[in-house]
């Protein structure tokens, strides 16, 4: 299943990585998504017949595997009716999910939970039970059904060397049926665009990073494997990609040279980065390329008191600013995201953090700002629990989002509080426009107004607001 939601479909990256290898094993596979189908189990009832083996991931999609979803019901519920339909057929769970904590799914009509990055291990597994041989013989990160229970393991499995991926193999998919991501830069109408990944892992520890226990060492795949990788995209037409990778310019040699073969193939690309990251030799890179359409910068907060709690590290401000200037000025797309509610936040930090948005290119960047959330693992997870809140299950998420280690009383305060922000940073990009003469000087001043009102009587204008959706 690639798919963020049903209207923004990405190509699924786990089960080409898995395409590849079973294609090289020369196992004959077949790969369905329901989401671009729309297809019910009941759809692929004579398929689920046939079948010996299915792999069912977790998440909605490869740019979620180190964000979780909420609601996994769909995940068991589909388990179930594949075994109802099969009984016979082996079931194999890849992603997150089962990574993080497998004992979530006691119960479960599912044979295995693969833990940590399934590329290589997988395959094996599914040649094994083709072949007859003895699950009883270990694999890796293979944790099977013992009485309908999964035991947790300490450690998820890395693929240590990205070299040992050979270049993906698309031959199963169709990279139409994917319209996300949306394209940012000069691409052509014409060009297709797919989420693309370069390299794996973060070496930092934020306390909300839904990667415990994998995806935590900084890998990048060989230039070769890259070079043959972009060859086939633009072949196909492809003029833009996403890089799902955690934390590009991590290296700033290796990444110059990536975006070097961008340029060759022609193909922009967008990413996410951290702000410490952004210095000026690699902005001069960036910019000399001139291929990045969009970067989306973990900006995250800007008090060094949460910082320090969610182990994010200061943030230089008045470098950053300086990079995105002269990145805005190049025509790149700038995304900021800010979290609300994180431990030690308060109201008035939150919103101090408009003092600081001043200094930056307001009328070219997007801040886009959510709430913490304590997904099942994590420190932030295990912070709450320390605290004594009901954190047990997937269901007991959202009313914790945003107030764990913060004096916030619940959810809706914080939510309230990231309203607020938000009038403050478009009332910052108002006055910018106003400065500078962009657009309608009488409706620049009218939006002036109307965020000034946001950030000032926030509870009142976000009624207003929510009462003109539910007219609309």
């Amino acid at each position: 299943m690639g798919a963020m939601t049903k209207d923004a479909l990405a190509m699924p990256l786990e089960f080409v990585y898995l395409s590849t290898d079973l294609t090289n094993r020369n196992l004959d596979h077949e790969f369905i998504d329901c989401w671009v189908n729309n297809y019910s189990m009941e759809n692929l009832r004579e398929k689920i017949k046939q079948a010996e083996v299915v792999v069912l991931c977790s998440s909605p999609s490869y740019l979620f595997w180190r964000d979780g979803i909420i609601n996994i019901h769909l995940v068991t519920s589909t388990l179930a009716k594949i075994k109802q339909i099969n009984p016979l057929i082996k079931t194999i769970l890849i992603g997150p999910h089962g990574t993080v904590i497998p004992e979530s799914f006691n119960g479960v009509s599912l044979d295995f939970i693969y833990k940590g990055e399934p590329d290589l291990v997988v395959p094996q597994l599914i040649s094994n039970l083709l072949a007859g041989i003895s699950t009883n013989v270990p694999l890796p990160g293979v944790t099977p059904s013992k009485n309908g229970n999964f035991e947790s393991q300490s450690v998820g499995v890395q693929v240590d060397d990205l070299a040992s991926l050979a270049p993906m193999n698309f031959s199963k998919f169709k990279i139409s049926d994917y319209p996300h991501p949306k394209p940012y830069g000069p691409v052509a109408q014409d060009k297709s665009a797919i989420i693309y990944e370069a390299s794996r892992g973060c070496p930092y520890s934020c306390i909300y990073c839904f990667k415990v226990n994998f995806r935590d060492k900084f890998r990048m795949k060989p230039l070769a494997t890259i070079e043959t990788e972009l060859r086939y995209l633009a072949d196909k037409n492809v003029g833009y990609v996403y890089l799902i990778d955690e934390i590009f310019f991590m290296d700033r040699a290796w990444s110059t040279e990536v975006m070097k073969l961008l340029k060759k193939y022609h193909i922009f690309f967008g990413c996410q980065t951290r702000p410490s990251l952004l210095t000026k030799e690699m902005t001069d890179a960036i910019i000399e390329l001139g291929m990045a359409g969009l970067i989306q910068v973990g900006l995250e907060h800007t008090d060094s008191e949460v910082l320090k709690a969610i182990r994010k590290g200061e943030t230089d401000v008045e470098l950053l600013a300086q990079s995105l200037h002269r990145l805005a000025d190049a025509g790149i797309t700038l995304d900021l995201f800010i979290v609300t509610g994180l431990p030690k936040d308060t109201q008035e930090k939150i919103m101090a953090m408009g003092k600081i948005f001043e200094t930056f290119p307001m009328t070219k960047a997007r801040p886009i700002i959510h709430s913490v959330i304590p997904l099942p693992g994590t420190k932030l997870w295990q912070m709450g629990q320390a605290e004594g809140r009901s954190l047990k299950t997937w269901d007991d998420i959202e009313k914790y989002k945003g107030v764990i280690g913060t004096k916030f009383k619940n959810s809706e305060e914080v939510n309230l509080a990231s309203y607020q922000l938000a009038g403050r940073l478009r009332e910052i990009e108002d006055a910018q426009r106003i400065k500078a003469k962009i657009g309608s000087h009488a409706l620049n001043y009218a939006k002036l107004l109307k965020h000034k009102l946001d950030s000032r009587i926030p509870r009142v204008m976000r009624a207003i607001t929510e009462l003109k959706k539910k007219m609309t």
